[in-house]
């Protein structure tokens, strides 16, 4: 009796595929979920470099305009409080004269 290993070529091949096609939909789906190109450096180390520069520039950039926000709403309450006061003084003005 021979003993032999049979094999199955088409079912191997298969499951290759099958393989990297399950690795590129989990890599798609990360790229879905958190809407980045390029996820980690394993993807493209230069760009994720890059990308990582920007997003620290943007976050300041965000800094920068919530402190000219706030100080535009100082400024906008402060010509509020100074029209107010004038329009005291005309009253004052008016009751004294």
């Amino acid at each position: 009796m021979l003993n032999s290993i049979n094999t199955n070529n088409s079912a191997a091949i298969g499951l290759q595929l099958l393989s990297s096609h399950a690795k590129g939909l989990d890599k798609t789906q990360s790229y879905i979920s958190t809407g980045h190109k390029v996820n980690s450096p394993k993807d493209d180390a230069a760009t994720q470099a890059i990308a990582q520069q920007l997003l620290g520039s943007f976050a300041g950039t965000e800094a920068v305009r919530d402190g000219i926000s706030r100080a535009s709403a100082t400024v906008d309450v402060a010509l509020a409080a100074g029209e107010a006061t004038a329009d005291l003084l005309v009253d004052m003005k008016g009751l004294a004269v």
